[in-house]
Parts: C-alpha cells; structure tokens; sequence
C-alpha cells in the first residue's frame, strides 16, 4: 500500500508540473503575440524595445520545469521514508524461512479424548493444546511435513504415527516430552528420521518402531528416562544403527530386534543392563556382532539368536550374569558354534540351570 501511495503521489506531482508548464507556455504565447502587433507600431521595432535578457529567460524554462520536478520527487521520497524498489510487493505472499507456520496461541486446558490427525485442518486445531489427556493419532494422513508450529508437551496416552504414505518427518513435534503409554512408529513409507521427538523425557510404556522402510535413523533421546516398557525395533529395511538409545538402561517387558537387514551393530543398546522378559536378536542379515550388550547382566525369560547370516562374533554376552529361562543359538551360519557355547558355558558357571537349544551355526574357531 506504501508503494502504492508514493508512485501515485510522484505522478500527481509530475502531472500538476505539466499542467502548470503548458498554461506558462499559453500565456508567454500571448504575450509575445501582443508584444509583436505593439513592436509593429513603433518605431525601431522589437530591437529597440524587447529586454536583453528575454530569450534567455524563456530558452531556460524547460531546464527549470525538469529541476523542479526532479527537486519535488526527492522530497517526496524523503518525506516517504524510502525509495519505492525498498517496499515489498504485498501481493506476494510471505512464508516462514523454515517453512514452518507462526506458532499458535497455546491453550493451557488439556483436550480431552483421543485425537486423530488426517489433515492440515487436523493438525491446525490440536497444535493449539499443550496436554492431550488421552492418546494422539497421526494416521492414514494426506500430509508430508508437520508445518505447523506444535504447543503440544504432553500425551497422556500414545503417540501412533502410522500408515502415512508421504509423511517425512515429524520435526514439529520437537516441544514434545511425556508420553504416558506407548510410542508407536509403523508403516511410514517415506518417513526418513524422527527428528522432533528428541526432546522426549519419559515413556512411559513400549518403544515401536516397525515396518518404516525409508528410516535410515533413530532419535537421539538425550533425555529419556532409563526405564521402559518394551523395545521393538522390527523390520526397518534401511535402518543401520540403533545409535540414540543410548540412555535405556531396563527394559521391563521385552526387547525385540527382528529383520532389520541393514543393521550391523547393537551399539546404540550400550547403556542396557537387564531386560525383565524375552530378549530376541533374529533375521538381522547384516549384524556382525553384539558388542553393544557388553553392560546386560540380566535376561529375566529367553535369549535368542536366530538366522543372523553375518554374525561372527557374540562375546558380549559373556557379561550375562543371570538368565531365567532357555538359551536359544540356533541357524547363525557365521557365527562359530563354539562361541555359543562358550556363552552357555559362562552362564551354567554362575548359576544358570535352564535349557540351551545350539545348533545349525557355524564351523569357526574360537580362541582359548
């Protein structure tokens, strides 16, 4: 609108500066006529009569119009502020640099009940709250970033991100700390990384991540609480390392890492130390070895070892302390049968009486 009123004010200074220029010619115009039929009449005609300096006054009025008009679009500009080109077009319309929408006015009241996001109008209603007392969904959703600003710290119940075809990525919910139950992440076809949900601080029950086959990685949680209901890591085709998990210590129910073909090391699990039920490691064709899990001490049911092609090397687990029911090695054709053994051996010495099922490993040597 600025830009606007300065050109239309330029041109109504250049308009009133021609009008007054063309009725200054008309007069002169006159005058020289009248002047003329008067130097007709008297003797010595117009030399003897006209002013010296008259044509030079006339022959100057154009330059004179030209400053003048120049003179009066500088002081508009001035009394404007700034020259025009520095206006934005405002017909333009102005994005965020992050692409990201202004965050909402938060509303400290909880929303009661579950919540389902399908749609940006979805997502727009429930960014303003900052507590959902109950669980939210972002199912079977048309969208493909979270672009709205989210006030949400809080969920009660679960977080589902599942079944997006086109979401890839979830960075708006970076404000995000508690979940009350479970994390479920399945079925996000071009979901890359979890970007956003590094600043969880508790969870209350399962960590799942499942069947995301663009994941290439997991959030850092920098901040989790070391405790957990149940871990599982399933079927994440593109996932290589379980590097951010670093700071889960207990897994009360079980853990799970099952047919994540590009996954070669369980270093992420360093800070593990028991596992209150099953602990299954099994179709993970590029894991190598287990040396993440030097800190378990404990395995309150089952360990096992299935159909991991690659794995030679499994003497992390000569840390095991206690196991509570049956040791399962089974179908590992790299692994060497005697280390396997030696991890049975290990247990039996401190105490363990329950079942071990080896068979169907490798051939290698192990050193003594």
């Amino acid at each position: 609108m600025r830009r606007s009123t300065h050109s239309a004010f330029i041109v109504l200074v250049a308009v009133c500066i021609s009008g007054c220029r063309g009725t200054d010619r008309h007069h002169r115009n006159a005058e020289d006529s009248e002047t003329a039929d008067a130097d007709a009449d008297l003797p010595g005609g117009d030399e003897d009569m006209k002013p010296a300096d008259a044509d030079a006054d006339l022959s100057n009025g154009d330059e004179d119009d030209a400053d003048a008009l120049d003179s009066l679009e500088l002081d508009a500009e001035e009394t404007l502020g700034r020259d025009t080109e520095d206006y934005p077009d405002e017909s333009a319309e102005l994005e965020p640099e992050d692409g990201k929408a202004e965050a909402p006015d938060c509303l400290d009241e909880p929303f009661t009940g579950d919540y389902t996001i399908q749609t940006q109008a979805d997502l727009e209603f429930i960014a303003r709250y900052r507590t959902i007392a109950g669980s939210l969904s972002i199912r079977q959703s048309d969208l493909e970033q979270l672009r709205t600003a989210i006030c949400l710290t809080s969920i009660e119940g679960d977080l589902n991100i599942s079944d997006n075809t086109h979401l890839t990525d979830v960075a708006s919910l970076e404000s995000l700390v508690f979940i009350g139950r479970t994390l479920h992440v399945d079925y996000n076809d071009s979901l890359v990384d979890l970007s956003g949900l590094e600043n969880l601080t508790h969870i209350g029950d399962m960590i799942s991540i499942e069947w995301n086959i663009s994941l290439v990685s997991l959030p850092v949680f920098a901040a989790l609480s070391p405790a957990i209901g149940s871990l599982w890591i399933i079927m994440n085709v593109s996932l290589s390392s379980l590097d951010g998990l670093e700071r889960i210590a207990s897994v009360d129910g079980v853990a799970v890492i099952w047919r994540n073909p590009a996954l070669t090391d369980v270093d992420g699990l360093s800070g593990l130390t028991e596992v209150s039920r099953d602990l299954e490691l099994s179709e993970n064709q590029s894991l190598a070895h287990l040396d993440g899990l030097s800190s378990l001490r404990s395995v309150g049911e089952y360990l096992i070892m299935e159909s991991n092609d690659t794995m030679t090397n499994i003497e992390g687990l000569l840390s095991l302390e206690y196991l509570g029911r049956n040791l399962l090695i089974d179908d590992n054709a790299e692994l060497p049968t005697c280390q396997a053994e030696a991890v049975r051996d290990s247990l039996i010495a401190k105490g363990w009486t329950g079942d071990a099922e080896i068979h169907g490993n490798g051939e290698g040597e192990c050193e003594p």
